[in-house]
């Protein structure tokens, strides 16, 4: 989490950090993020749940999530993508991968956005 937030900054992102799922369902209530980076083990609140409990609001239907895990599994990609999961990235997940994958979730949405209003 640490490296991720800090490599994020690098790159020009305003990163706030959750400890766990439940943390980071909290935060974006308080604050609508651009786009969720979550793993799938987490203390609390797994990163299925926190999907799942972020697609079931209206307020968070388009923004994106992307899943970072160890969780090579193509049941666990299938699970995360049916739970409306955006990109399912599998760590040791290069620094540009990320940031890129970042980027055209975070452009589809608005260009969604644009297209919708």
């Amino acid at each position: 989490r640490s490296y991720i937030s800090k490599m994020l900054s690098r790159f020009g992102y305003n990163v706030v950090n959750a400890v766990d799922g439940l943390d980071g369902w909290e935060q974006a209530q308080y604050q609508l993020p651009d786009v969720v980076v979550s793993d799938i083990m987490m203390p609390r609140m797994d990163g299925y749940e926190l999907a799942s409990t972020l697609r079931a609001r209206s307020e968070f239907e388009r923004v994106p999530i992307l899943m970072l895990t160890s969780r090579a599994g193509d049941k666990h990609r299938q699970k995360a993508l049916r739970l409306g999961v955006d990109r399912y990235l599998i760590k040791p997940c290069p620094d540009e991968l990320l940031v890129a994958e970042l980027r055209n979730s975070i452009d589809s949405r608005r260009g969604d956005r644009l297209a919708a209003g």
